[in-house]
């Protein structure tokens, strides 16, 4: 994370808290997806430098790695996209921003995959009832559900720029 990301101006070391766990979040969440069978003995590398960070950091860098894979030729068992939800005066929020996030409401950032429909990561630091977890899981959940709609989009352009690219078009 770029040291001017945040409104916090100190220099951020390689063991610094919060990028050593969305490294390790980032790492955890595309092992499962990459099929990694297809490449032996080899690996694979990515890498995220956040350059503002308004919220939603986990959320950016894994929908960001997922759209870098798929640009490299890496094949995936299922698309990933990220997205989070959270509780601020007992409504529901979806893609907090920083203000939000800082209020003090539970953050509840997934990491979704569209074609089975299954939930890869969950993470969640503050304790809510079962009622407000499954609101909050739902909406966030469902903000996955557009944000691959315009991700998917995205990606279907870029397949068609480099089909043209290469005359097969």
């Amino acid at each position: 994370m770029a040291t001017f990301a945040t409104g916090e101006r100190r220099p951020r070391g390689k063991g610094d808290r919060r990028s050593m766990e969305i490294s390790q979040l980032l790492q955890k969440t595309l092992e499962s997806v990459v099929l990694v069978e297809k490449f032996p003995r080899t690996q694979i590398d990515v890498f995220a430098h956040v350059i503002q960070a308004d919220g939603g950091t986990r959320c950016a860098c894994l929908n960001a790695a997922t759209l870098a894979l798929m640009d490299a030729g890496i094949p995936l068992k299922d698309f990933v996209v990220s997205c989070a939800a959270g509780y601020l005066d007992n409504t529901p929020l979806c893609d907090l921003n920083f203000v939000e996030d800082s209020a003090g409401g539970p953050d509840l950032p997934i990491a979704y995959l569209p074609t089975s429909g299954n939930v890869a990561m969950i993470q969640m630091d503050s304790k809510v009832s079962l009622d407000h977890f499954e609101n909050i899981l739902e909406t966030a959940i469902q903000g996955a559900k557009q944000i691959y709609s315009i991700l998917q989009r995205g990606v279907e352009e870029r397949v068609k720029e480099l089909a043209k690219s290469k005359g097969l078009s």
